[in-house]
This record gives C-alpha cells, structure tokens and sequence, in this order.
C-alpha cells in the first residue's frame, strides 16, 4: 500500500536558497516540488549526499522549476536545499515522503503541464486506482476552486502555503480503476501540475510461509495455521486438481489465519487424503499457494484404487462400484488395529487372524464425494492361503563364485512374507520379502532339507526340501595334493590301486 508518510514546505522572496530538514523516516520514496519567480533557475538541490533527479516535463515556464524525485532517500531527518541562479522573487520548496512505491517506475509521466491563464485544467491518471497522483495548484489570487468530483480522494492539503504567496498545494489518491480528472478554477493566474506515483505492485497480496510447521494437517484437525503476510481479509481454500473446498477460518490477523480442516461437510465436492494445494486469496483477487498434505487421523488408513479385482475372494465388498481413481478409508478394526489391515490397489485386502471386521468408505473421483460407510466382514470366506506349486530341484553352485539371483518366488502365489528352516552355507544369504537366494558360497559341501514357508494373512504353504550343492574350487592336476592331505589325480588312480 502507497502511503504518505511527511511532508512539509518552506517559501520566501529576495533569497537564492531555501532549506528545510525533510524526515524521510520509514519512506522509501521522496518527492520534491520546486518553485520560483524572477527569471532564475535550479543551480542544484541536494539532500545531505543525495542529489534528486529532475522528473521529464514536469515544469511549464522558466517560472514553474519542476519536480524532482528520489528513490531510498536516506532516512531521518536531512537537510534538503535548492539553490537558485539568482535572488527569487519569490520561492516555494514543498517535499513529500512515501512508502510502498514501486522502485524500478516510481514516478508516472506528468499528467499535464500547464500555462499560465484562468481556464479549468484536467489531470487524468494514467494507470488507475493503486497510483498516486500528486497535483500541486499554484494560483497568485485570494480564491481558488478544486473540484473532485471524479472520484479523487484528497490525503493532503497545503492551504497555509496561502502565508507564503497566496497559493495552494494538495495531493489526491485515484480509487477508481478507470481514469478520474481534477478541475481546478483559478481566479487568475495559475499553475496546475500532476505526477503519478506508481505503487509498488499495486495492493499488495497474501504471502504464506507454511501451514503449522510441516505443511501438514489431518483430516479432522482444529485450530492449524496458515503463516505469512497481509491475511486480513483473506480466505483460505484447499484445491486437489478440480475440487477446490474451501476452509473454515477461526480468527485471522495481517500474519496468521486459524482454521478448522472442512474435509468430508456437506453434500461436497469432499477432499480426500494426499497432496493439495492450499490457497490464500484477498478481496483484491490476489492469491499464494502452498502445497500440503492431508494426512488421516489415529487409527485410519487409506489407498488410492488402481484397477479393482472384481473376482478375488478377499476383494472389498463392504461399499459399492469401486473404480479406478477412487481413494479407499480404512478404519475402526474389530479384534485388531489398524496395522492388522492391508489393503491394495485392486481393492483387494490381507488381514491379521483375529480380525473379523473393518470399516470401509470410498471417495468417488467421479463426483469428488465421500460415500457412505460399509462395514466389511471377515467371515473366513476370503481366505486366500499362500500356494506352492512345483519342486524346486538341487541348487549347484562353485565355491567362491558369485551365484547372482535365485528367484524361488516363481514357486508360490498369494504370498505377504518367505521363511527358510535352516542356516545357509556360509556367504549365501535369503531375502524373506521375495524369496530370492543371493550371495558367494565360501564353504564346499552338500547340504540338504532345505524347506521354503510361505505366508499371508490366511495361513502358510511349505516348499518341497531341497538341497544346495557347492563344489570345489580346487584344482585337481596330476600328482596335486587336496586340503587334507590326500594326493588326488590321474597318476594317483593308476598307481594308487594294486
């Protein structure tokens, strides 16, 4: 938001220089207005080591000098000087501060420039409502009229410039996005000059930092907060692509908005568990975004369906026409907790033993919706056992000799885990999530009674015993002599035996 923050002037005659302190505390943006009689001219003005620039076209005789600005002015209180070619007849120095102004545009084209004479003069804002135009009327006379019947809303005026020489000087802020115009009446001669001051990005928008600390917030949770900046007016919407729910806000001030999580209300469209953006929108339509991530409550599960498994005897029954891009919710598990429940994609589900009911709810990616619940029976029905299908034969293998991946899972189906009955031979290893033989045998020798045991949540299946063979690395030349001592050989054979 553009705002004046000082301002202040200083008039006299028979002089070549005027001061006056300007306090640009808290202003990131100086304005300076400059006017003489008698034929002199600007020689220089300084602000302690600043130098404002003059501002193309804003002056109209040698009479009227013009307007100068400065960007970042130094803060505090600095003296700023204009220095004159000669004694003024008569001089008037007149400076404006501001925040909130644009730092790469921050002054507009003049509006106008104007000659000396009786006749109404128009300012027209160039840009619309966020812009400031500051007009500075100068009339030599006792009377002057100024309507504003525009539109325009008066933050200054400077009648005691009337002390001075019988002038007069006002700022006036432009609040309608189209055009507005001043008219002022002069009694006789006068001057009228006006010069936008662009705002910085016009009315500033909402900027989030985060939501609570992580970007998350549960499905069911109260009292979480969206941090940042200029929320006061702000509402707050969570979008997940064309379902956009917005939220419930407890209290808001400039840097925080508390809000109530609206997940499942209504008749909907309903959020449902997962990424999402979170929203943060003004009166002006200006909006940031923040992605997050709903999160389920103690004791609540979901997934997101693939392709449903339509026949499967341990398929989700308990809600209706599941299909793929629904999001399934699992939760209030009968003789078990919730990690006692598996579900999968196809819609299909494991359960530990002692289960024998769970809850169900579908979020329809039809209709964006939450259905009703469905309580889903564990009657034995849907068992599934894991199953073992074909003997595994004698694995063989050289000592020392990497043996890659021995894949037994091709064996079974139905399966949540693997067991191996006993020890491996030394530097083979069995992975029990798929069943796959890895490793370098070190140690030479057969072994055998090797048993596979399948599981999932309805029972066990067992693999034929098998043995696992590692021969040798040693090289058995003529005449060589094995690890125990023993000569082994072709000449050994032929000459051993007798």
């Amino acid at each position: 938001m553009t705002t004046l923050i000082n301002s202040g002037f200083i008039g006299n005659g028979g002089v070549n220089t005027l001061q006056q302190l300007a306090d640009c505390t808290g202003a990131d943006y100086l304005r300076v207005w400059v006017y003489a009689e008698g034929g002199v001219s600007v020689t220089s003005l300084v602000r302690g080591a600043q130098n404002p620039s003059f501002i193309t076209g804003s002056s109209i005789t040698d009479t009227w000098q013009g307007a100068y600005d400065q960007v970042s002015p130094t803060t505090g209180s600095v003296m700023l000087t204009v220095n004159f070619s000669g004694n003024a007849t008569r001089c008037l120095l007149y400076w404006s501060a501001w925040s909130g102004v644009d730092p790469s545009t921050p002054s507009g084209t003049p509006a106008t420039a104007a000659p000396e004479g009786a006749s109404p003069l128009t300012i027209a804002t160039p840009s619309g409502a966020g812009d400031i135009i500051e007009a500075v009327c100068m009339a030599v006379a006792d009377t002057l009229t100024l309507d504003t019947s525009g539109g325009a809303v008066e933050i200054e005026q400077a009648d005691d410039w009337e002390s001075v020489f019988r002038s007069f000087g006002a700022a006036y802020e432009a609040t309608e996005d189209a055009s507005i115009s001043w008219t002022p009446s002069f009694a006789t001669d006068g001057y009228l000059v006006g010069i936008p001051i662009i705002a910085s990005g016009g009315p500033t928008g909402p900027s989030i930092t985060n939501v609570d600390t992580d970007d998350t917030i549960t499905s069911t949770q109260t009292g979480w907060n969206v941090n940042g900046n200029e929320f006061d007016t702000a509402t707050v919407d969570i979008i997940q692509g064309s379902t956009t729910v917005a939220q419930d806000i407890n209290s808001q001030n400039a840097t925080t908005i508390n809000c109530d999580t609206v997940f499942d209300a209504g008749v909907g469209p309903h959020l449902k568990y997962g990424n999402a953006t979170l929203e943060v929108t003004n009166g002006d339509a200006q909006s940031d975004t923040i992605v997050i991530s709903i999160a389920t409550p103690t004791g609540v599960s979901y997934v997101d369906v693939g392709t449903p498994n339509t026949t499967a005897a341990n398929r989700i029954t308990a809600v209706p026409d599941i299909a793929s891009g629904d999001q399934l919710e699992i939760s209030s598990v009968v003789g078990g907790a919730i990690s006692d429940v598996t579900v999968y994609t196809d819609a299909t589900f494991d359960c530990a033993l002692s289960v024998t009911a769970f809850t169900v709810r579908c979020w329809d990616a039809g209709d964006s919706t939450w259905g009703d619940a469905g309580v889903q029976t564990v009657t034995g029905d849907e068992e599934n056992p894991p199953t073992f299908e074909g003997t595994i034969p004698t694995q063989s293998f050289t000592q020392d000799a990497d043996i890659g991946t021995v894949n037994f899972s091709t064996y079974f189906a139905s399966v949540s885990s693997y067991a191996l009955n006993q020890a491996l031979p030394d530097g083979l290893s069995f992975n029990t999530t798929n069943a796959a033989l890895t490793g370098i045998p070190t140690e030479a020798g057969t072994f055998g009674g090797f048993v596979i045991t399948a599981t999932n949540a309805f029972g066990t299946a067992d693999s034929n015993a098998f043995t696992i063979s590692v021969a040798s690395n040693q090289e058995f030349a003529s005449g060589g002599r094995a690890r125990d001592g023993r000569t082994r050989g072709f000449m050994s054979y032929i000459w051993g035996r007798g």
